[in-house]
């Protein structure tokens, strides 16, 4: 590499590196990089939302997702353990 060029890591660079790394070390790491994510704001997760509901109204269109009726829902609930 030409000196005063730095040297950049790709994702699996990085990714294998961390991999080797002491479970206390991974932890830790992990740590430090979940802590750089950033909650997503209400209009984010409202976004979000409205993908997935359109994905699956995508699935019930193509009938590739099955509907259940509201009725059904409850009592499949009211059934479980």
């Amino acid at each position: 590499m030409p000196e005063g060029v730095p040297y950049t890591m790709s994702f699996e660079d990085v990714k294998t590196q961390a991999l080797t790394l002491p479970l206390k070390e991974r932890a830790a790491l992990a740590e430090a990089l979940l802590k750089t994510l950033a909650a997503p704001s209400q209009e984010e997760l409202a976004a979000l939302w409205v993908e997935e509901a359109e994905r699956r109204l995508r699935l019930v269109e193509e009938g590739n997702l099955p509907v259940v009726m509201g009725e059904e829902a409850r009592g499949r609930v009211r059934d479980v353990p």
